[in-house]
């Protein structure tokens, strides 16, 4: 069995949010703040925070989720 994963790992531009979530700013995504890097992500839970390296995956019913890569201890 595979499966498929629709994931983009955010590198701080518009244009990956753009690509990964849609093009409606306001809607399909915003920035977490003035002069911010991170972007909220909608997601099932309310908006989630994304940060620069985090991840950004589309799951097959169309919602989003933000996974941040472990950091190692």
């Amino acid at each position: 069995m595979t499966a498929e994963i629709n994931a983009t790992r955010f590198d701080g531009s518009s244009g990956t949010a753009n690509a990964a979530l849609g093009e409606r700013y306001g809607i399909d995504w915003e920035y977490a703040g003035v002069g911010d890097s991170a972007i909220l992500v909608p997601t099932a839970e309310g908006k989630k925070r994304c940060e620069v390296g985090d991840w950004v995956v589309k799951n097959p019913d169309g919602t989003f989720r933000v996974y941040r890569p472990e950091v190692p201890a």
